[in-house]
């Protein structure tokens, strides 16, 4: 294939990618894209180099502003597929528990450099036959919520049309090496995702000294779908409810509780414990 044959397939897939972008030029700013590239190559008396086609793509196709063709540029020249190790290779007991979640949770797809909207409904699915796949939103959910509370950055909460609901939820997921990182330091905690989450909600509850904390750490374990943790954090705040005398704090409580308790039958898991605490704090 000859450079001028390369250059044009170049830039054709640089024009596919800002149309997928939302972006779009004619062809015939395309052509003049390489023909750009190729003056600017003349002057140093050196065939076109990637530089010279990203000087081009910026004046050409971004009209002069690099955002625009930024993420298309990264699409073409670099790619947005990760790598994954061969079965039997070596690593940490985290890493192998988070692939074989991203498996069974049917998430692999998001494993890419470039960002995507997952939408979930967490209320059970009453059209499939098994009952892993009735709650696989929920299972998602209770997974994207745990790499959360490990401040793995794979997964960021978007806010939902719909204000105040409960069963629906909206993630941006994207893969970056600060996850891989994020998640190899979590095997210093424990060897799999859940029992590091439990782990780290026993360390915040150990040293709690609020209401306020203690009932976002039973919403967030409710979010976890971890009912040993929701139940360890319930007598946290039980006990330190009756001593307390913050109204700013104990508000915060009421609330938090609530919004619990309004998770219900959604998040499968039975809120009544959680009721007679409530009613406690309210007075």
């Amino acid at each position: 294939m000859d450079l001028h044959h390369c250059q044009r397939s170049f830039s054709r897939v640089w024009f596919r990618e800002l149309r997928a972008a939302g972006t779009f030029r004619s062809t015939a700013e395309v052509i003049e894209g390489v023909r750009l590239a190729g003056a600017m190559a003349d002057m140093k008396n050196s065939l076109p180099t990637l530089r010279d086609l990203q000087d081009a793509a910026v004046t050409l196709l971004g009209q002069g502003d690099p955002g625009v063709v930024r993420e298309p540029l990264l699409r073409v020249e670099v790619g947005t597929a990760i790598g994954s190790l061969a079965k039997g290779v070596s690593q940490t007991s985290i890493q192998d528990d988070f692939y074989r979640e991203l498996a069974r949770l049917k998430l692999d797809q998001f494993k890419a450099s470039c960002a995507a909207t997952l939408t979930s409904d967490l209320r059970e699915n009453r059209r499939v036959k098994s009952t892993e796949a009735a709650f696989l939103d929920l299972h998602r959910s209770s997974f994207l919520h745990r790499l959360a509370v490990l401040e793995v950055p794979f997964a960021k909460r978007l806010p939902v049309r719909q204000e105040g609901t409960t069963w629906a939820e909206s993630w941006a997921l994207q893969w970056t090496p600060e996850a891989e990182i994020a998640i190899v330091e979590a095997v210093l905690l424990v060897e799999t995702i859940e029992l590091a989450v439990a782990f780290k909600f026993k360390q915040r509850l150990e040293k709690c000294a609020s209401v306020a904390e203690a009932s976002t750490v039973i919403r967030e374990a409710c979010e976890c779908g971890m009912s040993a943790s929701i139940e360890l954090a319930r007598q946290t705040l039980q006990r330190l409810a009756n001593d307390s005398s913050d109204f700013t704090a104990l508000a915060d409580a009421t609330h938090e509780l609530g919004l619990v308790i309004r998770y219900g039958d959604v998040r499968q898991f039975d809120a009544e414990p959680l009721k007679p605490l409530l009613e406690q704090l309210f007075p």
